[in-house]
């Protein structure tokens, strides 16, 4: 989203709140929310545009809801309302992930327990064995090592694994376990080409 129809799409609410609201004011929310997605993990630009979009909806039901209700002090109000939508967001996607991680888990831990195979993919033959898994494992990072060890084999949850491995950060923690996946994923796939 382009910042100046962030900075249109706020002063759209001018005529609806009792005081003047500064230029620049949706640039500042939309820079803001872009860079809060950006600390938990969230890089691109679509997930700001959609918190962006939603603070607005959030602010428009508001004013309808509250019909006549003077907002004194518009700006701080926009950033009540884009500090909670963020968050409801970030909560949204956090449960998204857990459903992920979750199915990622249970069908890594499978596999490395000798249980299941990897799903058909033109690039990797359907007949990996659990040696090609552990050898793919041994090339991985220790860090990855660790957290896939930690997860699917120990099966400890989350915040045991962060404590154990040091770690304070849950969207550092999160991309960790997310990057150790897909790393192990690739190395599978480059072993078996071999």
């Amino acid at each position: 989203m382009n910042v100046h129809v962030a900075d249109t799409m706020v002063q759209a609410l001018t005529p609806y709140v009792a005081e003047a609201l500064p230029p620049g004011l949706g640039r500042e929310i939309y820079l803001k929310i872009r860079r809060r997605l950006r600390t938990e993990s969230y890089p691109g630009d679509e997930h700001a545009d959609e918190v962006f979009q939603r603070v607005m909806v959030n602010a428009y039901s508001y004013l309808a809801q509250h019909a006549g209700q003077e907002i004194r002090h518009t700006r701080g109000w926009l950033h009540r309302i884009r500090v909670n939508t963020t968050l409801q967001y970030l909560k949204e996607r956090s449960k998204e992930r857990d459903r992920f991680d979750t199915s990622t888990t249970t069908d890594l831990t499978e596999l490395l327990e000798g249980k299941s195979q990897l799903p058909d993919d033109d690039s990797a033959d359907n007949n990996i064995d659990l040696d090609l898994v552990r050898r793919a494992i041994a090339s991985l990072r220790p860090s990855y090592q660790e957290v896939l060890r930690l997860q699917s084999v120990e099966s400890l949850p989350d915040s045991e694994i962060q404590q154990r491995m040091g770690i304070s950060s849950n969207a550092y923690f999160r991309k960790l376990k997310c990057e150790a996946i897909k790393a192990l994923r690739a190395a599978i796939i480059r072993l078996s080409a071999n």
